[in-house]
């Protein structure tokens, strides 16, 4: 027994044994617990201390957390725990105690026995390695470099900076292969050789690369690879990747801003050359050698640039002038043209002061000024084409009526029915060139119709392939299946024109080397309530689906949001007004359809237009109105200054049953409406343009007198007001002339049998 207790002693553990008392008295405790209490074992035995007296405060509560769990679980007997003691010179020792529970007969606690080991340097070592990761970690978090951990391309540790950087959390890469980062195979592969072959020479790698961000734009870095382990290349890689993306941008961008300054002077179009102050050639561009034939550096300005043997009697540069900028205007006996130069100082290292002078060629200009009053004669020409075409329009409206009327009189066998078909087609043929006229001075009427939208396009192609570079190829996928649109032709090809022009654009501003296409679709598809839901500007129900792709550059949310806005433009000044997608918009609302566009950088952009497919009833409804009577007994006022249009409407009309009452100019309409009492005049037919009042003016004062009136406006020539007021009309109560007999009738009935439902 006496050597057991030796063995204790000598331990570096202590041995204590304490009832489960108040203060936990001490029955045993080895001989060395004075090494790390600083307590004798008689102070203990004695009472004098008590284990208690030397827990650390701020662990006695733990300590007895502990105990009364373990007291409530029959089963524990041992007892694990690390705490602190306060020895007796006051200092603070960490303790690793083992205490075993004894119980007596019936379970209850009655003693402990502990073996306690002083763990104070292993802790402080512990709080040292701790603290140290901590710095580590924290230098790693704060540093602006991403660094990580890999082993076998695995992720397995990575700082805050490296997540940032490509754009993916802790969670989304850890575990996860580098191939993730990459754009493609061959580049994982490549970098991987690049490793093995560092690695077996024992250098560390260091390389540019770039990365694929979670967005998928790209990432360039600057990284360095390095074995954790010395020689162990299957072991752990510490990289450091360094962002070096804003870097290489603005030394691009350093590079394009000196490429750029070093070829404007050579990619002039204008003269410059460089003197000294006594007046000799010290740089010429490639402009000004070609004009002069030569490299004339060394020579005198006014002989290289003038052949002239002396000073330019124009140059005004004098002592006082030699260091201003200032401008004048020359004609240069050398070539007979005319120049704007410019002169501007340029002070030189050694104080001295030479001339940048600038030559622009203003001979065109001149040709400009002839042009332009070209351009105003073709003006007035386009003017005096409208007013011709508004004329002859009533002429070939009582051309045409006249040659109806007779022909609708004659039986087709009859010899002269042939002779009057064709003063018809002449006249359809000289309507067309009224058209053309009207066109020709932008005067024409902007009415929808029925249209085939695949065949527009089909003829547009190659209209559009003349517009576009040959290396831009452009494609149609057209839906045979499509039924046709309400739309006015002019207005449908300057949607799809400034659609195909700013794709483009957009492409040629691509810089990848893929081949460069766009394409223009169409199909018939059906917006249900789901999609409307999440687009407000729609409808539900069956559209044309227009839309025109292209591989160009794509376009950023911050254009996105002001892609639709008026003069809002991302091309350079004089590339473009900002009004092409704006004039699209336009369009498409205008006709109750709606627009969106998807894109993204390097994406290039979808444009999809969805127009209100013709309703299906179209044809039936216009087939039931062929069959109704087009004539009726109802009172027409027909209003028209031209006497002979005026005759031959009023003749056409009364021999379908109209009752006609004919009026001059509005003032005569108005006078005769005036004497009739309301509801005896059924329909207002009459000309917008006229002397003394003009038919708008008049619709609106008879409405007074006759109110519910039907209106039907005619004319040849409307301006740009008189089209907006047809517009807010509708296209049902105005016809162009020179119009059929058969479409008035037709358009007549139709306004008087709406009247009456």
């Amino acid at each position: 027994m006496e050597e057991i207790y030796n063995i204790i002693n000598q331990s570096p553990a202590i041995v204590f044994i304490w009832k489960n008392d108040m203060g936990w008295p001490v029955e045993y405790v080895s001989e060395n617990v004075e090494s790390v209490f600083g307590y004798t074992p008689e102070e203990f035995l004695s009472g004098a201390v008590s284990y208690a007296d030397v827990i650390h405060p701020d662990d006695m509560e733990r300590i007895l957390r502990d105990l009364a769990v373990y007291a409530e679980k029959q089963q524990e007997k041992r007892i694990d725990q690390e705490y602190r003691i306060i020895a007796k010179d006051g200092n603070v020792v960490w303790l690793d105690h083992r205490t075993l529970i004894l119980r007596d007969d019936r379970g209850k606690i009655v003693r402990y026995q502990g073996i306690v080991l002083d763990i104070t340097e292993r802790k402080r070592m512990q709080e040292k390695l701790e603290e140290k990761e901590r710095k580590i970690s924290a230098i790693l978090q704060a540093a602006p470099t991403g660094i990580g951990v890999a082993v076998n391309r695995l992720f397995t540790e990575v700082n805050q900076r490296f997540c940032d950087m490509v754009g993916y959390s802790e969670q989304e890469l850890l575990g996860q292969d580098a191939r993730m980062l990459y754009f493609s195979d061959e580049e994982y592969e490549a970098i991987g050789r690049k490793q093995r072959e560092s690695f077996y020479n024992g250098a560390m790698m260091t390389t540019e690369s770039r990365l694929r961000h979670k967005s998928g734009k790209t990432v360039n870095i600057f990284a360095s690879w390095k074995l954790l382990e010395k020689d162990e290349v299957s072991a752990a890689i510490i990289f450091n990747a360094l962002d070096i993306t804003e870097l290489k941008e603005t030394e691009k961008k350093r590079l394009q801003s000196e490429y750029r300054f070093r070829s404007m002077m050579e990619s002039m179009s204008d003269l410059v050359y460089i003197c000294s102050a006594d007046f000799r050639v010290e740089y010429m561009n490639p402009a000004m050698i070609k004009r002069t034939g030569r490299d004339a550096t060394g020579e005198f300005c006014y002989q290289a640039i003038h052949d002239l043997s002396h000073r330019c009697p124009w140059c005004t540069v004098t002592p006082e002038k030699h260091e201003t900028y200032f401008e004048s205007n020359v004609d240069s006996p050398k070539d007979d043209r005319s120049y704007h130069v410019s002169h501007s100082p340029i002070v030189n290292d050694d104080g001295s002061v030479s001339r940048m002078v600038v030559l622009r060629d203003t001979t065109r200009f001149k040709k400009m000024e002839e042009q332009l009053s070209q351009a105003q004669k073709m003006e007035s020409i386009g003017n005096l084409a409208g007013g011709v075409a508004h004329d002859f329009n009533n002429i070939l409206t009582v051309i045409n009526g006249y040659a109806q009327m007779l022909q609708m009189g004659l039986e087709k066998d009859n010899k002269l029915y042939s002779d009057v078909e064709q003063i018809i087609k002449a006249g359809d043929r000289a309507a067309t060139l009224t058209r053309q006229l009207l066109a020709f001075s932008r005067k024409q009427m902007i009415m929808p119709r029925t249209v085939d939208i695949n065949q527009l396009i089909t003829d547009m192609k190659k209209m559009l392939e003349r517009l576009i570079p040959e290396d831009i190829r452009l494609t149609t996928l057209l839906d045979e299946n499509v039924d046709s649109i309400f739309a006015d032709p002019s207005q449908l090809e300057q949607v799809i024109l400034n659609l195909v022009v700013n794709a483009r654009d957009a492409v040629n501003e691509q810089s990848s080397s893929m081949e460069k296409v766009i394409r223009i679709s169409t199909s018939k598809i059906f917006l249900d309530h789901d999609y409307v839901a999440t687009h407000k500007e729609t409808c539900p129900g069956w559209y044309l689906q227009l839309q025109v792709d292209d591989n160009g550059c794509g376009m950023p949310p911050a254009i996105l949001e002001h892609i639709f806005e008026p003069f809002y433009t991302t091309k350079n000044v004089g590339q473009g007004t900002g009004m092409g997608l704006a004039t699209v918009y336009g369009i498409v609302k205008q006709n109750q359809g709606s627009i969106y566009v998807y894109s993204e950088p390097g994406q290039g952009s979808t444009f999809k237009i969805y127009w209100p497919l013709k309703n299906e009833g179209d044809k039936e409804k216009k087939q039931v109105k062929n069959n109704l009577p087009i004539g009726g007994n109802e009172v027409i006022l027909l209003v028209e200054d031209d006497e002979a249009l005026r005759e031959i409407t009023g003749r056409q009309l009364r021999q379908v049953g109209y009752t006609v009452i004919e009026a001059v100019n509005g003032k005569a309409a108005l006078k005769e409406a005036a004497g009739r009492r309301p509801g005896t005049i059924d329909l207002l037919f009459t000309d917008v343009v006229m002397p003394a009042m003009g038919g708008r003016e008049l619709a609106a004062s008879i409405q007074d007198v006759h109110p519910g009136i039907a209106i039907l406006f005619a004319s040849g020539y409307p301006d740009d007001r008189i089209r907006q007021d047809i517009v807010e009309l509708g296209k049902d109560r105005f016809i162009s002339k020179p119009y059929n007999i058969k479409d008035l009738l037709l358009r007549i009935r139709s306004l008087l049998d709406a009247r009456q439902v």
